[in-house]
């Protein structure tokens, strides 16, 4: 286990997306309700690198699902996860209330990219030692 000035890793998780798979759903507000916030769909704007966006958000959430251990489905649902940018522009990672007491108040680090027709993100469930 990685440990570093009194945190260690709890769970990791990464996932892969081709951004192809997002082209056509952009249009499906069906789709975009089910699986993202208003936040989100909002922070990935239109044009054309919204696919980029959103696929990048959907591994994200896969990622922090693998983090948990739990998976999505059954303990976390797809809108109980939200990706966002703070200020400074870095990735971060809400959970709704009731899936933060499910799973212990968990605390993540993640990183998203995307390049050509991948993104990807990388999601560490971090603690103190204390937890």
């Amino acid at each position: 286990m990685f440990e570093n000035d009194g945190f260690h890793a709890r769970g990791v998780g990464v996932d892969i997306v081709d951004i192809n798979r997002f082209r056509d759903k952009v249009h499906n507000e069906r789709f975009l309700d089910r699986i993202f916030s208003p936040r989100e769909q909002r922070d990935c704007g239109k044009g054309i690198f919204q696919p980029h966006r959103l696929a990048a958000r959907w591994a994200a959430k896969e990622a922090v699902s693998k983090a948990l251990g739990c998976g999505l489905g059954g303990d976390l649902s797809w809108k109980d996860v939200e990706v966002y940018h703070n200020a400074d522009g870095q990735p971060q990672i809400w959970l709704s209330d009731a899936a933060n007491e499910r799973h212990n108040h968990p605390q993540f680090a993640v990183s998203l990219a995307h390049d050509g027709s991948y993104a990807v993100a990388f999601v560490i469930l971090i603690a103190t030692k204390h937890v």
